[in-house]
């Protein structure tokens, strides 16, 4: 008598093989026809790559249905090794999702998959018994995917579709691994036998092809969706914030400090003679420098203070509840840091012009940018490599 719950989920095999082909071919042809839609995005390579394993594992599956119509070296090996291939090439793209750039862990999965491959093929050249195949493939499969399926869970980083994809291919590589232990025990065993972890282990199959396909189009729509946002609100070459964004946030962080009577400076710094810079050395030592001086502005101001590249060499930053004096004090750093540049990059020289913000301005943010920028002038005017301080009470 059939357990229940193995009823429950009692498959016919020939079925589900079809339905497996069908769908990773189906799915791969998605995700190329999504693929063109985000040819501008960073993830083109990855879709296209998850979109060719979806592709061996639909080939995989349709050899296999060939089984006793065509020669075992077809159904079983090929079979196996373009199945194998297939998930390891989604394991890469899960790698590639993850953002996991560490060597070690990335020499670990590929020294892993490697021996799941040696194994599978020795079992199957060597092994007779389909019990014993079965189980290599099994453990294969699950060894190729568990890497960064534990990756997506374990980091707080991932985002809730990377941590659905891992926990799915966690409970997928379970009853993998069940049904290779089970296979090792029984050398009967093979692709047409029934039973409770046999009928999971297809289940799981299709509700991964399914749900695997749409939640990396969900991962990818979301860091491409990430990545307008970063355009729109960042420069592109220093990661800083951009003018649009920057003036956005400043004007909220001003009408703030007007209505409760907090002081705010502003400074708006200027690379010296930075055509000079570019004219002798070159463009790309010009966005070094550009870099150099982004680093030294995030690493002199405090965690909530806005930064900002204005345009070309100009750059502003807002020092929320500050007074004059400390915005000195900051500006100072700044230009004596940048002073000291050694290696880094080209010697280069800033000038700096700062105000205050004043209780009566009618517009805080405007106010500010037109009196550090007469106070840059000055700066300018008198030497460059200097700070120049707003008189206006």
């Amino acid at each position: 008598m059939t357990p229940p719950l193995a009823a429950i989920f009692a498959l016919d095999v020939r079925t589900v093989l079809v339905l497996l082909f069908t769908g990773n071919a189906a799915m791969a042809g998605l995700i190329f026809v999504f693929e063109g839609f985000t040819a501008e995005s960073g993830h083109r390579h990855p879709l296209r790559c998850y979109a060719l394993a979806r592709l061996l594992q639909s080939l995989a599956w349709l050899l296999m249905l060939q089984r006793g119509v065509l020669p075992g070296a077809f159904t079983v090996l090929a079979a196996n090794n373009l199945l194998l291939a297939g998930f390891f090439m989604e394991s890469l793209v899960a790698l590639e999702l993850a953002r996991i750039h560490h060597p070690g862990a990335r020499r670990m999965h590929f020294a892993l998959s490697f021996a799941a491959f040696l194994a599978m093929n020795l079992a199957t050249a060597f092994l007779r018994a389909p019990g014993y195949r079965t189980a290599a493939t099994s453990l294969g499969v699950a060894v190729c995917m568990a890497i960064p399926s534990v990756l997506f869970v374990v980091d707080p980083r991932e985002s809730a579709f990377r941590r659905v994809l891992g926990a799915g291919n966690l409970t997928f590589i379970g009853v993998l691994a069940a049904r290779g232990v089970l296979a090792g025990f029984d050398p009967s065993f093979n692709l047409y036998s029934t039973g409770l972890v046999q009928s999971l282990t297809f289940f799981l199959l299709i509700l991964m092809m399914v749900l695997g396909g749409a939640v990396v189009l969900l991962i990818a729509k979301e860091d491409a969706d990430r990545e307008l946002r970063e355009l729109a609100t960042q420069d592109s070459l220093t990661g800083l914030s951009n003018r649009r964004s920057f003036s956005t946030q400043a004007a909220r962080v001003l009408a703030y400090h007007q209505r409760y009577g907090l002081e705010a400076s502003l400074l708006f710094i200027d690379i010296d003679h930075f055509k000079a810079v570019n004219d002798r050395h070159g463009h790309a030592a010009g966005d070094r420098v550009i870099l150099h001086l982004a680093a030294v502005l995030r690493r002199t101001i405090r965690e909530f203070d806005l930064h900002c590249r204005y345009g070309g060499e100009e750059f502003v930053l807002l020092l929320p509840n500050s007074s004059l004096a400390e915005g000195l004090h900051v500006a100072e750093r700044i230009r004596e840091e940048v002073g000291h540049a050694g290696s880094a990059t080209v010697p280069y020289t800033v000038s700096v012009g700062l105000a205050a913000s004043r209780a009566q301005a009618r517009d805080p943010l405007e106010d500010l940018l037109a009196r550090s920028d007469a106070a840059l002038y000055r700066a300018k005017q008198g030497g460059r490599d200097r700070v120049e301080v707003d008189g206006a009470a």
